[in-house]
């Protein structure tokens, strides 16, 4: 009997008569009485109540992949329960694997870098750059000497000739010694044929050829090099101009280790100095940036594995096992039902009386001798919906505006999609 007054009761509203309506005869004004006398009588049944109908809705969340990716595993179907951060699909991530190592390594050898540098140079590195400075100051020292003795010649002629008698005779010096050292290398090669058949004297003989044989090559190199220092003072005695180009020649060897010597000892000067500033700061931002490539593989890596954001009812399922998805393709639909929302529309002469927070009895079709406790958690901003044209005025009681009524629902009795009605009491 309740049930029946709830469903035959009629909002208390205010009728405007048609605009056509101006003079009406006595059967109009009848009628109009006739009308009036029934709103009231269903105000009196129930003045202070708002009924409205409308759908109950859940909370719908897309799972959607923002990466694109191969789908490996599917662990939820449609109609499965699933809790929040639960895995629900996995991309094949083994690219991404692989990235997320080299950032690894990569932020190691930077993290390496940037000790190295504010260590400073090792004891070792410092010792070779002295060992190089030393070899460039000797090598200066030569070319200097050298530039010297040929300046020297180019000026004094009588030098020159001294420097050509002394090469003849050390020339001829080096010539006597290498048939003096075939001879001793033909001699050990007798002996060991001789002692052939004894190899306990094999050894030492082959040491003794060896000995002979490096004294030889020894003696030809000398007298070979001997030769040669004696043809290039003879080419000069003949060619002053060739005289010239080797002083030249010496000093353009000279200006060029000076140089060497320079740069040698800048190196050195900076190793024993340490790091510069610049060097630690340059350091320090390799180290930082390959910790930001780091994190962006990471984060993507984790991007390959999609959570469920909330817990409820997976609704829908786009997505197949070994299907290649794209970015922002939502793959699986979740229905979150412990809390759901009965949507109804409110005429907007009705607009005023209903507030945030009215608490509001809602009943369902499917459980017709139950209430359900409610709130009024939203009211739209502007018109929902218009059934035609609201120029005229007697047509503005189509404009309505939606107001969502949030229920809890713990056992998840309520589904998506009930048709229910909503009681606010707007005293």
């Amino acid at each position: 009997m309740e049930n029946q007054k709830r469903k035959n009761s009629v909002t208390a509203s205010c009728y405007l008569l048609p605009a056509s309506c101006y003079l009406p005869p006595a059967s109009c004004l009848l009628l109009i009485f006739l009308l009036l006398i029934s709103a009231c009588k269903s105000n009196l049944a129930n003045p202070g109540s708002l009924r409205l109908s409308g759908s109950i809705e859940g909370t719908r969340v897309a799972v959607v992949s923002e990466i694109s990716g191969r789908v490996v595993e599917l662990a939820a179907d449609e109609g499965d329960t699933v809790r929040a951060g639960q895995v629900l699909v996995r991309l094949d991530d083994s690219t991404l694997q692989v990235q997320m190592k080299q950032a690894q390594a990569a932020l190691k050898a930077a993290q390496a870098n940037l000790a190295q540098v504010k260590a400073g140079a090792r004891q070792e590195e410092i010792a070779a750059a002295q060992a190089v400075l030393a070899q460039a100051q000797a090598e200066r020292d030569g070319a200097e000497l050298a530039c010297t003795d040929a300046s020297a010649i180019l000026e004094n002629p009588q030098q020159l000739l001294a420097q050509l008698d002394a090469a003849r005779t050390a020339a001829q010096l080096a010539g006597q010694a290498v048939p003096i050292a075939q001879a001793r290398l033909d001699e050990a090669r007798w002996w060991r044929d001789f002692y052939e058949d004894d190899p306990g004297r094999h050894e030492s003989l082959d040491k003794q050829i060896a000995i002979a044989q490096h004294d030889l090559e020894a003696a030809q190199a000398q007298w070979s090099g001997a030769n040669a220092q004696v043809r290039a003072l003879e080419a000069m005695r003949r060619a002053p101009v060739t005289l010239q180009a080797q002083v030249n020649t010496a000093r353009n060897t000279y200006s060029m280790t000076l140089a060497s010597v320079s740069v040698a000892e800048s190196a050195l000067a900076e190793l024993k100095a340490g790091p510069s500033a610049q060097e630690i700061a340059l350091a320090e931002a390799q180290v930082h940036q390959a910790q930001a490539q780091l994190k962006l593989a990471q984060a993507q890596l984790t991007r390959a594995a999609l959570q469920a954001p909330l817990g409820g009812i997976i609704s829908s399922r786009s997505a197949q096992v070994g299907e290649t998805v794209q970015a922002g393709v939502a793959l699986l639909t979740i229905t979150n039902l412990d809390k759901v929302t009965l949507v109804v529309y409110v005429p907007q002469q009705q607009l005023p009386r209903v507030q945030l927070g009215m608490p509001v009895q809602v009943y369902v079709d499917v459980y017709p001798d139950e209430a359900f406790d409610g709130q009024v958690t939203f009211i739209a901003s502007q018109a929902q919906f218009a059934a035609r044209d609201t120029q005229a005025r007697e047509d503005r009681v189509n404009v309505v505006f939606a107001v969502k009524v949030s229920l809890p629902n713990p056992q998840r009795r309520l589904k998506a999609g009930m048709t229910a009605e909503a009681v606010i009491d707007v005293d």
